[in-house]
């Protein structure tokens, strides 16, 4: 029978409906059969025809039937039996097992992701599941599978962050990974952050900045992967975990979030505090800039404390080079401060703007606003 509405796969599986045709066909086949050498016919296979035969409404009786078929060398007639198998319940595992195998070895894409869309949609056991993701792994390897798989997947079945999620851990290639996640950025139901988070990162870790930054500039919303060097200077956006937007500032000693500006400006901010004493991780925003001199300049708040003890530092993603001393905030309301630098010629594809502390040996409570961040260069 078919499965519930609550977990009933999306119309793009194909339809439910039935002719009486196709039912005529089971029983056909049921009774008499397809092959020239009935007389050699095994007996389970006489025996699943006879079960067809009493009820060829029975998906369990058809796969079986199908299976026998298919152990008889009589692939084309077992097909059709456990097609209309799984058409009749998409709850009918070894149907659907079976059509994913057949399926991918004659390279139909399609019918392969449609069966893997029924397994996946109403199995939560690993031992069924993993099967599925790895078969789909490997499909994805072939460019033709792309498209039938982000088919599927545009329809947000719960089985889709974690196919997203297995490729982008893939160690051989990220490319089927992304090039899905670049058609459903253009479909109806693009990649959420958590789906292109891993891919990012991974891409960031393995030291590819340009391919990372290319990657999240054609897949994030576009209001957060703008093609500027610097992103969301006035801190009006949303990040979203990923390098090129600004980190959280976390862990024990300092905090960091954005909040309503002081002074009236009516404006968000970015609002630090911080102990004096500890090495919390503060925001930071990775920059990918060619070689050259750049400046970058920001406003400034001290709201109370030893400011000083709050530097805005460039250095080099690969190794930590320092391309700056820092600049401390000055006290006072609103102020102007820039920071020059440069990047080299070689060894640096990638740069970390990070907020950074200069601990001191006495506690003290101290919080800086930084507002309207931008980036001049190559000069």
């Amino acid at each position: 029978m078919a499965a519930p509405a609550s977990r009933r796969p999306a119309a793009s599986l194909g339809s439910l409906t039935l002719g009486v045709g196709m039912i005529a066909l089971a029983a056909l086949i049921a009774a008499r059969g397809w092959s020239d050498n009935r007389a050699r016919t095994p007996a389970s296979l006489a025996a699943a025809r006879l079960r067809v035969a009493a009820d060829p409404l029975d998906v369990t009786a058809l796969t079986g039937l199908g299976l026998a078929l298919d152990r008889s060398g009589a692939h084309g007639q077992a097909e059709d039996l456990i097609a209309l198998a799984g058409r009749l319940s998409w709850r009918e595992r070894a149907a659907h097992q079976w059509l994913l195998r057949s399926r991918l070895a004659r390279s139909d894409y399609a019918g392969a992701a449609a069966s893997a869309d029924a397994l996946l949609r109403t199995e939560i056991d690993p031992a069924v599941a993993e099967p599925v993701y790895a078969a789909l792994i490997q499909a994805a390897q072939h460019p033709a599978a792309i498209a039938p798989l982000a088919t599927h997947l545009a329809d947000s079945p719960g089985w889709r962050a974690s196919l997203l999620i297995r490729l982008a851990q893939n160690p051989n290639d990220l490319a089927p990974g992304e090039a899905l996640l670049t058609r459903l950025r253009a479909g109806p139901t693009p990649p959420v952050d958590p789906e292109l988070a891993p891919y990012v990162l991974r891409l960031v870790n393995e030291r590819r900045y340009g391919e990372a930054l290319a990657l999240w500039r054609r897949v994030a919303r576009a209001a957060q992967a703008a093609d500027t060097p610097l992103h969301d200077g006035d801190f009006n956006g949303v990040s979203d975990g990923m390098a090129f937007t600004w980190s959280p500032g976390e862990g024990a000693g300092g905090f960091a979030a954005v909040a309503e500006a002081p002074g009236g400006r009516g404006e968000k901010a970015l609002r630090v505090t911080y102990d004096g004493v500890s090495s919390p991780n503060l925001p930071r925003q990775l920059l990918v800039l060619a070689p050259g001199g750049y400046v970058v300049s920001w406003q400034t708040a001290v709201e109370s404390g030893e400011a000083e003890r709050l530097l805005w530092r460039l250095t080099c993603a690969e190794g930590g080079t320092p391309l700056s001393t820092g600049v401390a905030a000055a006290t006072g309301g609103w102020r102007p401060d820039t920071l020059r630098f440069t990047v080299p010629d070689s060894g640096c594809t990638a740069q970390w703007l990070e907020l950074s502390t200069d601990p001191g040996e006495r506690r003290s409570d101290i919080v800086v606003w930084y507002d309207k961040f931008s980036l001049a260069g190559p000069l």
